[in-house]
C-alpha cells in the first residue's frame, strides 16, 4: 500500500504499476491479495487519473460479468475503489475524468450484477460483500443517482443485511450508512413520511417481531449506521429508536422463542452508535444551536434510560453450546458505559473542560 505508491511516484514506474495491479494482482487466487491490491490501486490512480479513467476502469467494468470469480470479484474491487479515489481527489463533481455513460455504467452496476444472479453458487457470498462495498464506494464518491436509483440501491442493502454471514451484515450497514449519508436528502422538517416508513420504521419493526434470527441481527446492526438526519428528527423517533434497541439488547429477549446472542450484542453496539451520532443535548444551548439543528439531542431523560439499559446488559451471563456467549453484550456494554459517559460529560458543565494538557 505504501511503498508502491512510493515508487509510483517516479513517472517510468508509474502506469507500469498501475497495469500490472488492473491486470495481474486484482485476478490472484488469494482473495486478501484482491482486496489489497484494490486498495493499492485506489491510492496509485490519484497519481494519473486520467489514464486510469480511460485504460483501466472500462475494462474493469466489463469484466465485472467474467465467468471466472477471481476476475470478476476482483474486476469489482476495482472499479469500487477507484471511483473511491477519484470522489476523494473531488474529480467525480467537476466531471474531469468520468463521462456520463461511465457514470451511467457505475450507477447501474449493482442492479445489474443482481440481474445475472452472480450472488448464486460459489463464490456468492464474496460477491454480496464486494457489491455492498460498491455501493459504499459509489455514494461516498457521489455518484449522480437518480431517486430509483438510490431506491433500488437501498434495496440490495437491506438484502444483504439478512444475510446469515456477519461479514456480509457488516459490510451492508456501513454501505447503509454512506448511502443514506450522501442521498435522500431530509429537509428542515425532517424526512418524508415516506422515507420514513422506508427505513427507520421498517428496521424498528422487523427488529421487533421478526422471527429469523439473521434478520433481526442485520437490521438491529443497521439501525445504529443511520445518520442523525433519520435517526432524530423528533423526539418520538429517537425515543422509538432507543426503545426498540434497549428491549432488543435485553438478557431475556427473544428471537423466534430463544435467545439470540448475536441480536442483543448488535443491539448494545448500535445503541452506543446512535449516542454518538446524535449527541448529547448541551447544558445550557445556544439559541443559535438550537435553532440551527436539523436534528434532536439526546436530553438527560434518554441518557439515564440507555446508561440503565447498559448495565443491565451488564449481568448478561447467557450461555450456549459455544460458551459464555453473554460475554459479547458485557464487552459491548463496557465499550458503550464508557463513551455515553464521556458523551455526557462533554455536554455538562458541571465537569471542568481543559483546553491544553493537564496540569501538575
Amino acid at each position: 500500500l505504501n511503498l508502491a505508491l512510493h515508487i509510483a511516484k517516479f513517472q517510468e514506474y508509474e502506469t507500469p504499476i498501475i497495469r500490472h495491479l488492473a491486470d495481474v494482482k486484482l485476478y490472484h487466487w488469494d482473495l486478501e491479495m484482491r482486496v489489497l491490491a484494490s486498495k493499492s490501486l485506489s491510492r496509485i490512480s490519484k497519481l494519473n487519473p486520467n489514464y486510469s479513467a480511460k485504460h483501466v476502469l472500462p475494462k474493469l467494468l466489463e469484466q465485472c460479468f467474467q465467468d471466472n470469480l477471481a476476475i470478476r470479484h476482483g474486476s469489482l474491487l476495482g472499479v469500487a475503489e477507484t471511483i473511491l479515489a477519484f470522489g476523494e481527489a473531488n474529480l467525480v463533481q467537476q466531471n474531469e475524468v468520468l463521462n456520463n455513460e461511465t457514470k451511467s455504467l457505475i450507477a447501474d452496476l449493482v442492479p445489474r450484477i443482481e440481474k445475472a444472479r452472480l450472488y448464486r453458487g460459489r463464490g456468492g457470498e464474496i460477491m454480496r460483500a464486494a457489491a455492498c462495498r460498491m455501493i459504499e464506494c459509489t455514494s461516498l464518491a457521489r455518484i449522480p443517482l437518480s431517486v430509483k436509483q438510490q431506491v433500488r440501491l437501498l434495496d440490495s442493502v437491506d438484502a444483504c443485511l439478512v444475510h446469515p454471514k456477519e461479514e456480509i451484515q457488516k459490510s451492508a450497514a456501513r454501505a447503509l450508512n454512506a448511502l443514506m449519508t450522501h442521498y435522500f436528502p431530509v429537509g428542515n422538517k425532517g424526512p418524508s413520511s415516506r422515507l420514513q416508513n422506508r427505513v427507520v420504521d421498517k428496521y424498528i419493526s422487523i427488529v421487533q417481531t421478526e422471527d429469523n434470527p439473521a434478520a433481526t441481527r442485520g437490521f438491529s446492526l443497521a439501525l445504529g449506521y443511520l445518520p442523525a438526519k433519520l435517526l432524530a428528527p423528533s423526539a418520538q423517533v429517537l425515543e422509538s429508536v432507543l426503545e426498540c434497541l434497549c428491549n432488543a439488547s435485553k438478557k431475556d429477549s427473544l428471537v423466534g422463542g430463544e435467545g439470540d446472542a448475536e441480536t442483543r450484542r448488535n443491539s448494545i453496539i448500535s445503541l452506543t452508535n446512535v449516542c454518538k451520532t446524535v449527541g448529547i443535548k448541551k447544558d445550557p444551548m445556544t439559541v443559535a444551536e438550537a435553532e440551527t439543528s436539523p436534528i434532536v439531542f439526546l436530553t438527560r431523560y434518554h441518557t439515564s434510560f440507555v446508561l440503565n439499559s447498559l448495565l443491565q446488559s451488564m449481568e448478561d451471563y447467557n450461555t450456549d453450546r459455544r460458551g459464555d456467549v453473554g460475554s459479547w453484550s458485557r464487552m459491548a456494554a463496557m465499550d458503550g458505559l464508557e463513551a455515553v459517559t464521556n458523551l455526557a460529560i462533554e455536554a455538562s458543565t458541571a465537569f471542568p473542560h481543559f483546553s491544553g494538557g493537564s496540569t501538575a
